[in-house]
Protein backbone atom coordinates (compact mmCIF):
# COMPACT_ATOMS: atom_id res chain seq x y z
CA UNK A 1 0.00 0.00 0.00
CA UNK A 2 1.49 3.58 -0.87
CA UNK A 3 0.41 7.27 -0.12
CA UNK A 4 -1.40 6.05 3.24
CA UNK A 5 -1.22 8.41 6.13
CA UNK A 6 -3.80 9.09 7.64
CA UNK A 7 -4.75 5.38 8.44
CA UNK A 8 -1.00 4.23 8.93
CA UNK A 9 -1.73 2.36 12.16
CA UNK A 10 -4.50 0.64 10.77
CA UNK A 11 -3.20 -0.31 7.32
CA UNK A 12 0.07 -1.26 8.81
CA UNK A 13 -1.75 -4.22 11.47
CA UNK A 14 -3.87 -5.44 8.54
CA UNK A 15 -0.68 -5.82 6.05
CA UNK A 16 1.03 -7.61 8.95
CA UNK A 17 -2.04 -9.81 9.87
CA UNK A 18 -2.49 -10.79 6.11
CA UNK A 19 1.29 -11.46 5.89
CA UNK A 20 1.24 -13.11 9.00
CA UNK A 21 -1.95 -15.46 7.70
CA UNK A 22 -0.46 -16.31 4.38
CA UNK A 23 2.81 -17.67 5.86
CA UNK A 24 0.85 -19.66 8.82
CA UNK A 25 -1.64 -21.38 6.09
CA UNK A 26 1.08 -21.67 3.76
CA UNK A 27 -1.81 -19.71 1.13
CA UNK A 28 0.33 -18.36 -1.60
CA UNK A 29 -0.54 -14.92 -2.40
CA UNK A 30 -2.87 -14.42 -5.61
CA UNK A 31 -4.44 -11.23 -7.55
CA UNK A 32 -8.54 -10.42 -7.15
CA UNK A 33 -10.26 -10.65 -10.57
CA UNK A 34 -11.65 -7.77 -11.93
CA UNK A 35 -15.52 -8.51 -11.33
CA UNK A 36 -15.99 -5.74 -14.49
CA UNK A 37 -17.52 -2.25 -14.81
CA UNK A 38 -14.46 -1.13 -13.09
CA UNK A 39 -11.45 0.71 -15.49
CA UNK A 40 -8.05 1.57 -13.93
CA UNK A 41 -6.56 4.91 -14.69
CA UNK A 42 -4.06 7.38 -13.39
CA UNK A 43 -4.72 9.27 -10.53
CA UNK A 44 -3.74 12.56 -8.92
CA UNK A 45 -2.47 12.14 -5.16
CA UNK A 46 -3.73 13.29 -2.82
CA UNK A 47 -7.61 14.24 -4.03
CA UNK A 48 -7.67 10.45 -6.25
CA UNK A 49 -9.02 12.29 -8.77
CA UNK A 50 -8.47 12.15 -12.58
CA UNK A 51 -5.11 14.51 -12.85
CA UNK A 52 -5.02 17.72 -14.31
CA UNK A 53 -2.85 19.43 -15.92
CA UNK A 54 -1.02 21.18 -13.18
CA UNK A 55 -0.85 17.53 -11.49
CA UNK A 56 2.81 16.61 -10.72
CA UNK A 57 4.72 14.14 -12.31
CA UNK A 58 5.49 12.57 -8.71
CA UNK A 59 1.73 12.62 -7.47
CA UNK A 60 0.66 10.57 -10.40
CA UNK A 61 -0.40 6.88 -9.29
CA UNK A 62 -2.68 4.07 -10.91
CA UNK A 63 -5.94 3.04 -9.31
CA UNK A 64 -9.22 2.27 -10.21
CA UNK A 65 -12.60 3.62 -11.01
CA UNK A 66 -16.19 2.39 -11.68
CA UNK A 67 -17.24 3.29 -15.25
CA UNK A 68 -20.51 4.24 -14.31
CA UNK A 69 -18.75 7.13 -12.02
CA UNK A 70 -16.77 7.84 -15.01
CA UNK A 71 -19.55 8.70 -17.17
CA UNK A 72 -19.28 8.77 -21.24
CA UNK A 73 -18.77 12.38 -22.04
CA UNK A 74 -15.74 15.20 -21.41
CA UNK A 75 -17.81 16.95 -19.49
CA UNK A 76 -17.93 14.16 -17.06
CA UNK A 77 -14.45 13.88 -17.37
CA UNK A 78 -13.89 17.14 -16.65
CA UNK A 79 -16.27 16.95 -13.47
CA UNK A 80 -13.40 14.34 -12.35
CA UNK A 81 -10.46 16.70 -12.44
CA UNK A 82 -8.47 17.01 -9.96
CA UNK A 83 -8.24 20.92 -8.69
CA UNK A 84 -5.90 20.97 -5.69
CA UNK A 85 -2.73 21.36 -7.66
CA UNK A 86 -3.07 24.82 -8.57
CA UNK A 87 -1.22 27.60 -10.18
CA UNK A 88 -0.81 30.51 -6.96
CA UNK A 89 0.64 33.48 -6.70
CA UNK A 90 3.72 34.14 -4.16
CA UNK A 91 5.34 36.87 -2.92
CA UNK A 92 9.41 35.81 -3.56
CA UNK A 93 10.57 37.81 -0.17
CA UNK A 94 8.08 35.97 1.89
CA UNK A 95 6.99 32.92 0.61
CA UNK A 96 4.00 33.64 1.74
CA UNK A 97 0.56 34.49 -1.00
CA UNK A 98 1.17 37.79 -2.79
CA UNK A 99 -1.42 40.63 -2.55
CA UNK A 100 -2.54 43.26 -5.42
CA UNK A 101 0.17 45.56 -3.62
CA UNK A 102 3.22 43.14 -3.73
CA UNK A 103 5.47 44.58 -6.49
CA UNK A 104 5.13 42.68 -9.78
CA UNK A 105 8.84 41.85 -10.10
CA UNK A 106 8.38 39.96 -6.63
CA UNK A 107 5.04 38.05 -7.43
CA UNK A 108 6.33 34.15 -8.42
CA UNK A 109 3.18 32.04 -9.64
CA UNK A 110 3.73 28.83 -8.80
CA UNK A 111 2.27 25.36 -9.03
CA UNK A 112 1.37 24.73 -4.98
CA UNK A 113 -1.48 21.82 -2.99
CA UNK A 114 -4.17 23.81 -2.22
CA UNK A 115 -6.34 21.41 -0.38
CA UNK A 116 -10.24 22.25 0.07
CA UNK A 117 -11.59 23.77 3.17
CA UNK A 118 -13.67 21.24 3.99
CA UNK A 119 -10.86 18.26 4.16
CA UNK A 120 -8.10 20.67 6.51
CA UNK A 121 -10.84 22.08 8.61
CA UNK A 122 -9.86 20.81 12.59
CA UNK A 123 -7.32 18.89 11.30
CA UNK A 124 -4.83 19.45 13.91
CA UNK A 125 -2.11 17.50 12.83
CA UNK A 126 -1.73 19.06 9.02
CA UNK A 127 1.38 20.07 9.59
CA UNK A 128 3.03 16.85 11.35
CA UNK A 129 1.62 15.18 7.98
CA UNK A 130 2.82 17.73 5.52
CA UNK A 131 6.60 17.32 7.30
CA UNK A 132 5.90 13.49 7.53
CA UNK A 133 5.39 13.25 3.71
CA UNK A 134 8.47 16.26 2.83
CA UNK A 135 5.85 18.82 1.09
CA UNK A 136 5.64 21.38 3.37
CA UNK A 137 6.80 23.87 0.96
CA UNK A 138 4.18 22.56 -1.45
CA UNK A 139 1.45 23.57 -0.03
CA UNK A 140 0.47 26.45 -0.97
CA UNK A 141 0.24 29.00 1.82
CA UNK A 142 -2.85 30.32 3.45
CA UNK A 143 -1.60 33.36 5.07
CA UNK A 144 -1.05 36.78 2.77
CA UNK A 145 2.08 38.50 2.59
CA UNK A 146 3.34 41.16 4.64
CA UNK A 147 5.80 44.08 3.16
CA UNK A 148 8.95 42.38 3.74
CA UNK A 149 10.91 45.90 3.55
CA UNK A 150 9.69 46.27 7.22
CA UNK A 151 12.70 44.22 7.98
CA UNK A 152 15.15 43.67 5.59
CA UNK A 153 15.83 46.12 2.30
CA UNK A 154 18.77 47.55 0.50
CA UNK A 155 18.57 50.94 -0.39
CA UNK A 156 21.81 51.12 -2.45
CA UNK A 157 22.80 50.28 -4.59
CA UNK A 158 19.40 51.15 -6.29
CA UNK A 159 17.13 49.07 -8.67
CA UNK A 160 18.95 48.56 -11.78
CA UNK A 161 21.57 51.41 -10.64
CA UNK A 162 25.00 51.23 -12.57
CA UNK A 163 27.99 49.50 -10.01
CA UNK A 164 31.56 49.53 -10.26
CA UNK A 165 34.40 48.51 -8.23
CA UNK A 166 34.34 48.19 -4.97
CA UNK A 167 30.70 48.69 -4.02
CA UNK A 168 28.87 48.95 -0.33
CA UNK A 169 25.95 47.36 0.12
CA UNK A 170 23.41 49.32 2.03
CA UNK A 171 20.52 48.58 3.78
CA UNK A 172 18.84 46.80 7.06
CA UNK A 173 18.50 43.22 8.04
CA UNK A 174 16.01 43.21 11.34
CA UNK A 175 13.65 41.64 13.07
CA UNK A 176 11.95 40.90 16.08
CA UNK A 177 12.96 37.72 16.51
CA UNK A 178 15.92 38.24 14.15
CA UNK A 179 18.36 34.90 13.95
CA UNK A 180 20.75 36.09 11.19
CA UNK A 181 21.45 37.53 7.37
CA UNK A 182 23.13 36.99 4.29
CA UNK A 183 24.14 39.18 1.44
CA UNK A 184 24.69 37.52 -1.93
CA UNK A 185 24.89 38.29 -5.61
CA UNK A 186 23.82 36.31 -8.71
CA UNK A 187 24.52 36.44 -12.34
CA UNK A 188 21.38 37.88 -14.77
CA UNK A 189 17.83 39.06 -13.07
CA UNK A 190 16.70 35.49 -11.77
CA UNK A 191 20.14 33.74 -10.74
CA UNK A 192 20.07 30.11 -10.47
CA UNK A 193 22.65 30.24 -8.33
CA UNK A 194 23.96 32.98 -5.59
CA UNK A 195 27.44 33.93 -4.24
CA UNK A 196 27.99 34.28 -0.64
CA UNK A 197 29.39 38.07 0.29
CA UNK A 198 29.06 37.91 4.10
CA UNK A 199 26.35 36.50 6.47
CA UNK A 200 25.95 37.42 9.68
CA UNK A 201 24.40 37.08 13.52
CA UNK A 202 24.14 40.66 14.21
CA UNK A 203 21.08 42.52 12.83
CA UNK A 204 21.53 46.11 11.02
CA UNK A 205 18.88 48.62 11.27
CA UNK A 206 20.32 51.01 8.76
CA UNK A 207 23.57 50.61 7.40
CA UNK A 208 26.54 49.12 5.75
CA UNK A 209 25.23 45.24 5.07
CA UNK A 210 28.18 44.08 2.73
CA UNK A 211 30.86 45.35 -0.02
CA UNK A 212 30.70 43.89 -3.18
CA UNK A 213 34.03 43.74 -5.28
CA UNK A 214 32.67 43.53 -8.67
CA UNK A 215 36.07 44.05 -10.02
CA UNK A 216 36.58 40.61 -11.01
CA UNK A 217 33.18 40.90 -12.85
CA UNK A 218 32.74 41.44 -16.79
CA UNK A 219 30.18 44.21 -17.64
CA UNK A 220 26.68 43.05 -17.30
CA UNK A 221 23.52 42.69 -15.43
CA UNK A 222 23.51 41.21 -12.12
CA UNK A 223 21.53 40.74 -8.90
CA UNK A 224 22.25 41.55 -5.29
CA UNK A 225 20.17 39.62 -2.48
CA UNK A 226 19.71 40.02 1.13
CA UNK A 227 18.24 36.79 2.86
CA UNK A 228 17.30 37.42 6.46
CA UNK A 229 16.49 34.49 8.87
CA UNK A 230 13.83 35.40 11.59
CA UNK A 231 12.69 32.43 14.10
CA UNK A 232 8.88 33.49 13.83
CA UNK A 233 8.65 34.46 10.15
CA UNK A 234 10.75 32.29 8.81
CA UNK A 235 12.77 33.69 5.64
CA UNK A 236 12.68 37.17 4.70
CA UNK A 237 14.25 38.08 0.85
CA UNK A 238 14.86 41.17 -0.76
CA UNK A 239 16.85 41.45 -4.26
CA UNK A 240 17.33 44.45 -6.79
CA UNK A 241 18.92 43.77 -10.52
CA UNK A 242 21.64 46.44 -11.01
CA UNK A 243 24.47 46.43 -14.12
CA UNK A 244 27.97 46.17 -13.20
CA UNK A 245 29.77 48.56 -15.67
CA UNK A 246 33.82 48.88 -14.86
CA UNK A 247 34.51 50.23 -18.54
CA UNK A 248 38.03 49.95 -19.01
CA UNK A 249 38.16 48.66 -16.01
CA UNK A 250 36.81 45.31 -17.16
CA UNK A 251 37.55 41.56 -16.32
CA UNK A 252 37.81 40.43 -20.03
CA UNK A 253 36.40 37.03 -18.39
CA UNK A 254 33.89 36.16 -14.72
CA UNK A 255 36.60 34.53 -12.54
CA UNK A 256 34.09 34.02 -9.96
CA UNK A 257 33.57 30.50 -9.78
CA UNK A 258 30.57 28.70 -11.32
CA UNK A 259 27.92 26.36 -9.56
CA UNK A 260 25.35 24.33 -12.17
CA UNK A 261 23.82 21.26 -11.62
CA UNK A 262 22.03 19.83 -15.13
CA UNK A 263 21.02 16.51 -14.33
CA UNK A 264 18.69 15.73 -12.11
CA UNK A 265 16.55 18.48 -13.00
CA UNK A 266 14.42 19.74 -10.97
CA UNK A 267 11.34 17.94 -9.02
CA UNK A 268 13.11 14.91 -11.41
CA UNK A 269 11.36 11.74 -10.11
CA UNK A 270 14.53 9.37 -9.04
CA UNK A 271 15.24 5.40 -8.37
CA UNK A 272 18.19 3.51 -8.02
CA UNK A 273 21.46 4.42 -8.63
CA UNK A 274 21.77 8.56 -10.34
CA UNK A 275 24.50 10.24 -11.81
CA UNK A 276 24.77 13.73 -11.03
CA UNK A 277 26.22 16.02 -13.89
CA UNK A 278 27.00 19.80 -14.69
CA UNK A 279 29.79 22.37 -13.60
CA UNK A 280 31.98 23.02 -11.03
CA UNK A 281 34.32 25.58 -12.08
CA UNK A 282 36.70 27.68 -10.03
CA UNK A 283 40.06 29.73 -11.84
CA UNK A 284 41.57 28.78 -8.14
CA UNK A 285 39.34 25.66 -6.96
CA UNK A 286 39.69 25.32 -3.27
CA UNK A 287 36.85 22.47 -2.74
CA UNK A 288 33.68 21.09 -4.67
CA UNK A 289 31.08 19.52 -2.27
CA UNK A 290 27.60 18.18 -3.05
CA UNK A 291 25.51 17.46 -0.17
CA UNK A 292 21.84 15.66 -0.19
CA UNK A 293 19.12 16.57 2.32
CA UNK A 294 15.72 15.34 2.66
CA UNK A 295 12.81 18.26 2.38
CA UNK A 296 12.84 21.27 0.57
CA UNK A 297 14.54 23.34 3.24
CA UNK A 298 16.58 20.25 5.02
CA UNK A 299 18.30 21.21 8.13
CA UNK A 300 21.01 18.66 8.47
CA UNK A 301 22.80 17.59 5.22
CA UNK A 302 24.97 14.34 4.46
CA UNK A 303 27.61 14.87 2.12
CA UNK A 304 28.13 12.49 -0.71
CA UNK A 305 31.45 14.33 -2.43
CA UNK A 306 33.97 16.36 -1.31
CA UNK A 307 37.11 17.32 -3.09
CA UNK A 308 39.79 19.94 -4.53
CA UNK A 309 40.18 19.27 -8.15
CA UNK A 310 41.12 22.07 -10.48
CA UNK A 311 37.63 21.58 -12.17
CA UNK A 312 35.12 19.28 -12.54
CA UNK A 313 32.84 19.44 -15.34
CA UNK A 314 30.47 16.48 -16.53
CA UNK A 315 29.58 13.85 -14.14
CA UNK A 316 29.83 15.12 -10.57
CA UNK A 317 29.24 12.18 -9.00
CA UNK A 318 26.65 9.78 -8.14
CA UNK A 319 24.04 8.96 -5.88
CA UNK A 320 22.38 5.59 -4.62
CA UNK A 321 19.09 6.70 -3.95
CA UNK A 322 18.45 2.78 -2.21
CA UNK A 323 20.24 4.01 0.89
CA UNK A 324 17.17 6.27 1.65
CA UNK A 325 13.53 6.49 1.90
CA UNK A 326 10.71 7.54 -0.55
CA UNK A 327 10.28 11.30 -0.99
CA UNK A 328 11.28 14.63 -1.65
CA UNK A 329 15.34 15.59 -1.21
CA UNK A 330 17.47 18.79 -1.69
CA UNK A 331 20.83 18.15 -4.00
CA UNK A 332 23.25 21.05 -2.91
CA UNK A 333 26.40 21.87 -4.96
CA UNK A 334 28.51 24.08 -3.57
CA UNK A 335 32.02 25.40 -4.72
CA UNK A 336 34.64 27.45 -3.10
CA UNK A 337 37.49 28.90 -4.88
CA UNK A 338 41.24 30.09 -3.08
CA UNK A 339 39.57 33.79 -2.56
CA UNK A 340 37.01 32.90 -0.61
CA UNK A 341 34.36 32.86 -2.89
CA UNK A 342 31.50 30.66 -2.39
CA UNK A 343 29.17 29.70 -4.84
CA UNK A 344 26.13 27.48 -3.68
CA UNK A 345 23.12 26.09 -6.15
CA UNK A 346 20.01 23.78 -5.23
CA UNK A 347 17.75 21.61 -6.36
CA UNK A 348 14.73 19.60 -5.36
CA UNK A 349 13.98 16.08 -6.88
CA UNK A 350 11.79 13.06 -5.68
CA UNK A 351 12.89 9.84 -4.69
CA UNK A 352 10.36 6.86 -5.87
CA UNK A 353 11.92 3.48 -4.94
CA UNK A 354 8.79 1.86 -3.40
CA UNK A 355 10.18 0.97 0.00
CA UNK A 356 12.23 2.72 2.60
CA UNK A 357 15.40 2.42 3.71
CA UNK A 358 17.78 4.45 5.59
CA UNK A 359 17.42 8.07 6.31
CA UNK A 360 21.07 8.63 5.51
CA UNK A 361 21.96 9.77 2.11
CA UNK A 362 25.08 7.72 1.03
CA UNK A 363 27.42 8.06 -2.31
CA UNK A 364 28.27 4.97 -4.59
CA UNK A 365 32.20 6.62 -4.75
CA UNK A 366 33.87 8.83 -2.66
CA UNK A 367 36.53 10.34 -4.39
CA UNK A 368 39.97 11.26 -2.84
CA UNK A 369 40.08 14.82 -1.85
Amino acid sequence: MVNITSTRISWRSWRDFMAFAHDHLGIAPSSFENPGGIETRELCWPSGMLPGEHCPSDGRYTGLFAEEVLGEDEDDLARLEDTWWQPVDIDARTGLLATPETPAAFVSREVRLVLPVEEVEGWDDLEDWAAELNIVRQLAPTETSVDPTEFVYISSPSTTGAVSGFVVVGGRATSPEFVSYAVEWGRGTTPDSWLLLTESSNPVAAGALAEWDTTSLTDGTYSLRVRLEDADRGQLRFSVPVTVTNGDDAATYDRAPIAQIAEPQADAVLSGQVTLRGIAFAISLREVSIDIGAGLQPSEWTNVRRDRRISVTGPLGSWDTTTVGDGVYTIRLTVSDGEGNVVETRTRVTVRNGSAQSSAPTASTQPAE
